[in-house]
């Protein structure tokens, strides 16, 4: 099931839903980045987290794929000026 984003103002459903997964995505590679610092990673464990890390960024790439235009066109939108 999809979630969407919690704000406060009202986005898009669209562009709700990809910062939501956005946002998923960063909060599992920062997770990863954190897991690289332990100190008594095997060689193994190592491994397992970079590829884990790699596919993670090719999900970063995915998720923000077209997002700056969804944000352009809310920014620009005339319905939105007020905000």
């Amino acid at each position: 099931m999809r979630r969407e984003l919690e704000v406060k103002i009202n986005l898009p459903e669209t562009l709700s839903i990809l910062l939501a997964e956005l946002e998923d995505e960063l909060e599992n590679t920062l997770g990863l980045i954190n897991q690289l610092k332990s100190e008594s990673l095997s060689e193994e464990q190592l491994n397992t987290i970079l590829i884990e890390l790699g596919t993670s960024i090719s999900h970063l790439h995915t998720h923000t794929e077209g997002l700056e235009e969804l944000i352009d066109k809310f920014l620009f939108d005339e319905e939105n000026t007020s905000l």
